[in-house]
């Protein structure tokens, strides 16, 4: 290896065939690495760079620089939009632009950097490129190719272009928030705009969170799998369904219409928002809330929480020892249906608060008209949840119709008014299955 210094003048330096250090300092200086893995400065002045073979570093320094790379993997520094880069290697490499100003990337170039934290934009090409921004508001355009941007702080403008195109926030090691029309929330650091792009990658062990929610009236849903990885948009007026791979996301937040949720093996927290919602909790200790409209709410394995909200609603709480709570805040009219499983599940008919279904007959003026029906009853393991300022009765009796014909329920009231109806089981003691708080 050697290094060779140039001086105040316009030097020509030339390596050898090891890995060499070229410095041309003042002046317009002509610089060649040759054979080996070469490291060039030109310094002040108008250079000309040329790498040669090996992985070199071309640094043109102030000036006008023109730098040629070669076979390798090469890294340019780029700091003046008159800077001219060349990359003649035509069949291997991955070639590299560090650059502090705006920068379009040319033929035969995979990789741009921006540097400092100045507002800049920068350009790939047709290759598979990769894309990384600086702290401060960029524009990045993939064009062509499979490309990947990898996130960094500051209010950046993604856009993919053709190709299958990656948002990358695995390094960033922050929260963020996908929300509607393709804005990125990053927990305080900035808000990005990605537009063209497929696959959408946050930090693992962040309750990264899918926030779809619009406007009452938007004809806009989603169907969303994190077990599958997949978030599918449809509804958009005039445009198809949009389909993402969607990574290390926890929590989702549906739409105003109908929307198909389904979470994975972690502790997901999934809301439908308002609309006829199927939300499937999948794994995991889950917090699943059905907001307004009719749901259907299946926690699956762990010990989850199920609130139905507004509307009728159908509660499955799958295996584990779930908690169900089907009203809304003024449940006036519903008549949700509660199913725990297997496991000790809390049926809950009020809270610390107040009695809940208890509210809708005082409110409405209509008795009976909210109330919980109890399908698989188990007086072994379950438990029923009422408020304590209250008093309660059960009466035992074919209560409303449905199920065997055969066989009594239990009819839970308070006042008068149906709380819930425990169906076809008179196995029910308050002393020994109630909790009251």
């Amino acid at each position: 290896m050697a290094t060779v210094n140039g001086d105040a003048i316009g030097n020509i330096l030339v390596g050898t065939n090891l890995g060499d250090n070229l410095f041309g300092f003042s002046g317009d200086d002509i610089l060649a690495g040759g054979l080996g893995d070469d490291a060039l400065e030109g310094g002040s002045g108008n250079d000309v760079l040329g790498g040669g073979d090996g992985d070199d570093r071309l640094d043109g320094g102030p000036g006008f620089d023109v730098m040629v790379g070669g076979n390798g993997d090469d890294i340019y520094i780029v700091d003046n939009v008159e800077d001219v880069v060349v990359e003649t290697d035509f069949n291997g490499g991955s070639d590299t632009i560090i650059s502090s100003v705006d920068h379009q990337l040319g033929d035969h170039f995979e990789g741009i950097v921006l540097s400092g934290n100045g507002n800049l934009d920068a350009s790939g090409n047709s290759l598979d490129n990769g894309l990384v921004g600086n702290s401060g508001r960029n524009q990045m355009f993939g064009l062509g190719g499979d490309d990947s941007f990898l996130a960094s702080a500051g209010d950046d403008r993604m856009d993919g272009g053709t190709g299958i195109d990656t948002v990358d926030y695995t390094m960033m090691n922050t929260t963020i928030t996908l929300r509607a029309a393709g804005e990125i929330h990053k927990d305080g650091l900035g808000v990005d705009r990605v537009t063209d792009v497929e696959v959408i990658a946050g930090a693992a062990g962040r309750n990264n969170q899918i926030n779809a929610s619009t406007s009452l009236g938007s004809p806009v849903f989603v169907n969303v799998n994190l077990s599958e990885e997949t978030l599918r948009v449809n509804g958009i007026p005039g445009v198809e369904a949009q389909l993402l791979t969607v990574r290390n996301f926890v929590d989702v937040v549906g739409t105003s219409q109908n929307d198909l949720i389904t979470g994975n093996a972690l502790a997901n927290n999934l809301s439908g928002g308002t609309g006829n919602d199927f939300i499937d909790g999948a794994g995991g200790d889950d917090i699943l809330n059905g907001d307004a409209g009719a749901d259907s709410l299946f926690g699956g394995q762990g010990s989850d929480i199920l609130f139905g909200g507004l509307g009728s609603d159908l509660l499955v709480g799958g295996n584990g020892d779930d908690t169900l709570l089907g009203y809304g805040f003024i449940p006036e009219g519903e008549i949700d249906t509660l199913v725990g499983g297997s496991g000790s599940d809390i049926f809950a008919l009020g809270d610390a608060t107040n009695g809940r279904y208890y509210l809708a007959p005082l409110r409405a003026g209509n008795l009976d008209d909210a109330y919980a029906i109890i399908e698989d009853w188990d007086f072994q393991t379950d438990f029923i949840r009422l408020n304590g300022s209250f008093d309660y009765s059960a009466e035992f009796r074919f209560a409303n119709g449905i199920g065997s014909s055969n066989t009594l329920d239990t009819v839970i009231s308070s006042g008068g008014n149906i709380l819930a109806i425990i169906q076809d089981s008179t196995a029910f003691d308050f002393n020994r299955d109630t909790i009251f708080v």
